[in-house]
């Protein structure tokens, strides 16, 4: 749970505070001010903790095992987890290069987080028989 936390926090910020950083700049009219994005960043750390505990804990409570299983699952919880991007294009004055980014992006994290889960539950020997 905790490489997960570490996991999506660490490429996030790669995401989102380097990579599309200009985007975001560019399209400042859509989002809150920085300071007020700091003032909420407690609510940011805390999504992903939840983030990390469901998707390891869905894991484990899954017939699935291996890497590459691990890579599948992580691809159906990345297309659960960013559909919402499809709802928030919609519903918000957002770029479509930027929502095709976030999907991109968030799919190939999900991808990733659900190896490194699938890997580091069979080393902890808590892989079900």
């Amino acid at each position: 749970m905790a490489a997960a936390f570490v996991w999506t926090f660490l490429t996030d910020f790669l995401i989102h505070g380097l990579w599309l950083a200009p985007d975001y700049r560019a399209t400042a009219e859509v989002w809150r001010p920085e300071v007020a994005m700091q003032a909420r960043f407690i609510y940011m750390v805390l999504g992903h903790v939840l983030m990390g505990v469901v998707f390891a804990v869905l894991w484990a409570k899954s017939i699935w095992r291996g890497p590459l299983a691990g890579a599948v699952f992580g691809f159906w919880m990345g297309a659960f987890q960013h559909v919402v991007v499809v709802f928030t294009y919609v519903a918000v004055p957002v770029r479509g290069d930027i929502a095709a980014k976030w999907i991109a992006a968030g799919m190939l994290q999900a991808v990733v987080l659900g190896v490194l889960v699938a890997l580091i539950y069979h080393k902890r020997g808590l892989a079900r028989a």
